[in-house]
This record gives structure tokens, C-alpha cells and sequence, in this order.
């Protein structure tokens, strides 16, 4: 885009002032065209400084490759100077009689060449044992939810075998090979056969962040934090999940006691109004709740242990039949029924829990089926008589009214 040439060039300022008062609408025009050249201009020079940045970029992993290669060389000549040192076999030569005495030499008539070695130094190498391998994080394949676990065991990797990963290139290759998938569709513009854009490792996974990291993180977190509740989860899981969302929601630190507290089980309530804790401050708080689970906890561990009875020990009685042989019309005798123990409620949850006789205390049935407490018959006066008579019945009721009778008395029975 060219740049937009003005109306007019004025000579002064009152030519200018007398030129734009005619033609503002020019003028106009003319600002408009100059403000987008600026516009173009600007996205231009930022395009041209990230291609010099990238390839000064390019340049300087150059240089670095030059570098170790002109090391790698040197050490090379050195392991052959010395190979060849070692191969040239040493003999000792006897001093003939006949040859002349040897004469003192003159250092000065050496000739100095700094190439060439009399003795050559062992290789060097480091003294301490390499850093104990720490495991390889599984592989990224760009799920959002999973980009902080992998960018955590990536720094931690690289942190523990420092040693393993000398170079920037080495350390750059290692995380790429982690990535699968989308994340690694990615990072693929930015590498290719013989060299990679990236600097160093922590390059990558700033990309990565870029591309599927959460932007709203934090109140993603808080509006998780605000729907959670512990229900019948159990304490420690709860609190662990909790302390995690209210790290990552960045909620003021002071609001938190009030938030835990409504958020805590019915049960956890309860035993908190009856112990309150002694300071509101966060951590002191959760270290209340703590130790208010953890009795609770003892004294069900205690409860359970006192009344669960021990059948290998002490086998239950056997079941007694009922005897179904007595009459219908014969009265129970009451002389032998046993009076039912009341239930307190931890016997009653602990019976509940093992499926056992609210009654005899045993298990196997239930308190409908008691053997030993068999359900209460009131004695009458006359057999039972079925349904299907008692409706044809209901047909003749003079008859009933005469014998002074009312078919609900004699048809009532008691199912208790």
C-alpha cells in the first residue's frame, strides 16, 4: 500500500488554515488513508521482527550444533592420538659399543610442535553415577484436563535427570516424543528433519498452554468449588478435593471457614455444634474437622467391636419351630411369653447392619419371623371365619341385628 499523499503541501500556516476550512472533507479523507498506512506499516515491522527472531533463532541452534560438533571432532583426533600411542610397540634397544658417546641436546634446537605429544591423558570423565531414571509421564494427547498433570511430571522429569538431558536439543526431543494426537499435530509447524524452533523444553509446553490450557481456569475451579458438597463422601477424600479447588479458584482465604461449614455432611454439622472449634482461621479449622472425624470414627470403631457379637466363638441357638399343632379355637396361654428388651438406637443400626431379629437379637430372619417372639394373638371366643363368609354375610343383616350381633365384631381379627 502506498503511501496516500496529502491534499495539498501547504507554505504556511494560514495557507493550510484557509485550505482545510474549504476542504475538510479532503482533509478527512486524508487522515483516514494515513491512520491504515500506520496500521499496515505497524503489522508489517511486527511480521519482519518475528521472522528475525526466528531466525536469529535458527542461527544460534546453528552455531550450538557447529559448536558440539567441532567438540565432538577434537575428542575424536584425541581418542586416535592416543590409540595410536598405544599400538606403537616399545623396545629396548642395547647401546652398541662402538657408537659414539651421546652428546647433551640443546633444547633450544628442538623444534616446538604444539601438535604433537610425548604422553597422552586418560579420558576424562565424571566421578559420581548418573541420576537414578525417573519415570516417563504418559503421553499428552491435548485433552485440556490433562495438560497440568502432564506440563507437572514434564518439569519435574527434567528437574530430577538434569544430567540425562545435557542439551537444549536433547530436552526438546524428549518432550515432543511424549506428545500424540492433537498435541502433537501442534507442534509439528514448528519442527522439522534437521532442526526445531523451540529453544528449550519449557517453549513447548508454553505452546501447549497456549493452545489447550483452560483461559478461565480460575473461575472454572470456583464454579466447580461452588457446586461441591461431601454428601456420603468420605472425610479425608472430601477435604482433599476441597483444599485442591479453593487453590485453584483463588477465593479469598477468609471466606473459606464459612464455605467448608456449609458444604460439610449433616453428621459433620451436628458434631460441630456440638465441639466448635476454637479458632475460625482456615488451617486450624480443617485441623478441627480432622480431629472431629476422627473420633467419630474411634467411637464407631468401638461401638461396632462392643456389640457385634462373636459366632465362631458363640454360635447362635438353634432356631426353635413353631408349633403350628394348637387349636384355632383354644386361647394362647400368656403364662409363658417373654417381655421384648426396649432398643436404644446404636443397637437398633447395629441389628440393621448385620440383618439381624429386632427381637431375639439373632440373625438369619427377621422380626416378622421370630421364633422366639412370635407375633401377639389376642384370644377370641369362636373360630375365624374366611372373607368369602364374612361378605355373605353382609347380604342378612336382620338376621345379624336379631342375635345381637354386628358383623364387624365377628369378623375382627388382629394381625399384630
Amino acid at each position: 500500500m502506498p503511501r496516500p499523499p496529502p491534499p495539498i503541501t501547504p507554505d504556511s500556516y494560514e495557507a493550510f488554515v484557509q485550505h482545510t476550512s474549504k476542504n475538510l472533507h479532503a482533509w478527512f479523507e486524508y487522515i483516514q488513508q494515513a491512520i491504515s498506512y500506520s496500521d499496515t506499516l505497524e503489522l508489517q515491522n511486527t511480521y519482519l521482527q518475528n521472522q528475525i527472531d526466528k531466525e536469529k533463532g535458527i542461527q544460534d541452534y546453528q552455531h550450538q550444533m557447529i559448536s558440539e560438533l567441532q567438540d565432538k571432532h577434537a575428542k575424536a583426533v584425541a581418542n586416535e592420538r592416543h590409540a595410536l600411542t598405544l599400538a606403537v610397540p616399545t623396545v629396548n634397544t642395547p647401546i652398541s659399543s662402538q657408537s659414539p658417546p651421546m652428546q647433551p641436546i640443546d633444547p633450544a634446537s628442538v623444534p616446538c610442535n604444539p601438535t604433537i605429544t610425548t604422553t597422552s591423558a586418560a579420558p576424562t570423565h565424571t566421578s559420581g553415577y548418573p541420576s537414578e531414571r525417573f519415570p516417563d509421564p504418559e503421553q499428552f494427547n491435548g485433552e485440556r484436563a490433562d495438560l497440568r498433570r502432564f506440563t507437572t511430571q514434564m518439569v519435574a522429569k527434567m528437574t530430577s535427570n538434569a544430567d540425562r538431558f545435557p542439551k537444549p536439543y536433547n530436552r526438546v526431543a524428549y518432550t515432543i516424543n511424549r506428545l500424540s494426537g492433537k498435541a502433537f499435530k501442534q507442534v509439528m509447524p514448528y519442527i522439522d528433519s534437521t532442526y526445531s524452533q523451540f529453544p528449550d523444553y519449557t517453549d513447548v509446553l508454553e505452546l501447549l498452554d497456549k493452545a489447550f490450557g483452560d483461559p478461565n481456569e480460575a473461575d472454572t475451579a470456583r464454579r466447580d468449588l461452588l457446586r461441591f458438597k461431601q454428601n456420603n463422601r468420605d472425610f479425608n477424600t472430601f477435604i482433599a478435593e476441597f483444599q485442591r479447588l479453593a487453590v485453584e479458584s483463588k477465593y479469598p482465604k477468609d471466606a473459606l471457614p464459612t464455605m467448608l461449614e456449609d458444604k460439610l455432611s449433616l453428621e459433620m454439622q451436628a458434631l460441630l455444634k456440638v465441639m466448635p472449634p476454637a479458632s475460625t482461621e482456615y488451617h486450624a479449622f480443617i485441623q478441627h474437622l480432622q480431629e472431629l472425624d476422627r473420633r467419630n470414627q474411634k467411637f464407631a470403631a468401638s461401638a461396632l467391636r462392643t456389640w457385634v457379637p462373636n459366632i465362631a466363638t458363640n454360635p447362635p441357638a438353634p432356631l426353635r419351630q413353631l408349633d403350628r399343632g394348637q387349636p384355632t379355637g383354644e386361647p394362647m396361654d400368656l403364662s409363658q411369653r417373654r417381655t421384648i428388651p426396649p432398643l436404644t438406637d446404636t443397637e437398633r443400626q447395629r441389628l440393621r447392619h448385620l440383618g439381624a431379629c429386632f427381637r431375639c437379637r439373632k440373625p438369619g430372619h427377621m422380626a416378622t419371623q421370630c421364633p422366639d417372639f412370635p407375633p401377639t394373638l389376642k384370644p377370641v371366643g369362636q373360630p375365624l371365619r374366611p372373607r368369602a363368609a364374612i361378605d355373605s354375610h353382609s347380604h342378612h343383616s336382620d338376621s345379624d341385628s336379631e342375635n345381637g350381633r354386628s358383623l364387624n365384631n365377628a369378623g375382627s381379627r388382629d394381625y399384630n
